[in-house]
């Protein structure tokens, strides 16, 4: 299938870094399908040091499986997007940092600056969110951005109910299929699951 020829994906990366190694198969099933990644992560994501990820082995997927090299700097951002035109754009994980940032207009990471540049032509922006406080003081900002035309949501359920009950994150195995749907401008449902 090329059902996605030639359909230029912004793929934004944040810093949940336990969902990293989920999305490096969205990203080649994305390939598979014909459209060309072009991969960009936040500072802390790409700086990231924690003895409980091999953060190069991961940055190295990602760029061999989306062939291009991660933006990671805003000076690139911004030049990027005077070569490319962005068809849709995909942050997974979505934090709950990024999710406040989204809600309140705020473009001060990379990945929230090419969000900005991105919406600006009315193209969808598909969220895959993990956020332990999604269910708590980030539920405002999430019903702000569903409010909002051109953001799609990752259907999404409670991570754990009985020890994390405001953790919630995106089923991933949904992303393709939302992503597909957000380029005929539609939600895919149900958005909780």
């Amino acid at each position: 299938f090329n059902i996605l020829k030639d359909i230029n994906i912004i793929f934004g990366i944040t810093g949940a870094f336990s969902a990293f190694p989920t999305i490096i198969p969205k990203i080649k099933e994305l390939r598979t399908l014909g459209a060309n990644i072009y991969p960009i992560m936040s500072y802390y994501a790409y700086n990231l040091n924690t003895r409980f990820l091999d953060k190069d082995k991961y940055i190295k997927q990602i760029e061999d499986v989306s062939e291009n090299t991660i933006i990671h700097n805003m000076s690139d951002v911004e030049l990027f997007f005077k070569k490319v035109k962005s068809d849709v754009m995909i942050i997974a994980p979505t934090t709950g940092n990024t999710l406040a940032k989204l809600a309140n207009s705020i473009s001060d990471t990379t990945v929230t600056f090419a969000t900005k540049q991105h919406l600006k032509n009315k193209k969808p922006l598909v969220l895959s969110i993990n956020a332990i406080d999604g269910l708590s003081s980030n539920a405002c900002n999430i019903g702000t951005l569903l409010n909002r035309k051109h953001i799609f949501i990752v259907p999404f359920r409670q991570t754990n109910p009985i020890t994390k009950p405001y953790s919630i994150s995106s089923d991933n195995e949904l992303l393709v299929k939302t992503t597909i749907l957000s380029l005929e401008n539609e939600q895919l449902e149900p958005l909780l699951i």
